[in-house]
Parts: C-alpha cells; sequence; structure tokens
C-alpha cells in the first residue's frame, strides 16, 4: 500500500547496516517517517505497511504482530 506513495527509487538506500549501539526503536522510525512525509496519517500507514510486510521486525513484546491503522 505504502510503497505506491513513495517514491522508493530516488531514495537512497544504504548498502551496508549502521553500527549502533542499540537497536532503533518504534518511536524513531515513526518520527523519521513522518519527517519525510509532512502527514501524520499517511506516517501512519507507512509504518503500519513497513511493519505488516516484515521490512521492519518488532522486537520485544510486540514481537510478529500485525498494526491495523484506523
Amino acid at each position: 500500500m505504502a510503497h505506491g506513495l513513495l517514491n522508493i527509487s530516488t531514495m537512497k538506500r544504504k548498502t551496508s547496516k549502521t553500527d549502533r549501539e542499540t537497536p532503533p526503536t518504534l518511536a524513531e522510525l515513526i518520527s523519521t517517517v513522518n519527517q519525510l512525509t509532512h502527514d501524520d496519517q499517511l506516517g501512519a500507514y507507512i509504518v503500519a505497511d513497513l511493519i505488516n510486510s516484515r521490512k521492519v521486525r518488532l522486537e520485544g513484546q510486540f514481537h510478529g504482530q500485525r498494526v491495523i491503522v484506523s
């Protein structure tokens, strides 16, 4: 769903994973997506799509859960 809303081909993709001391949080993902879209509703749909398509994996108590935006 969200894939069609973003122009993925023009976005930079890193070829390797960054070396972070701590894994990124869901809040950081939401914040970054909202900065790129400038629309909270669209950001929510994109984050949900990333999680549900397993491009982003949640850890902890929400591991393996699906996200529904209403």
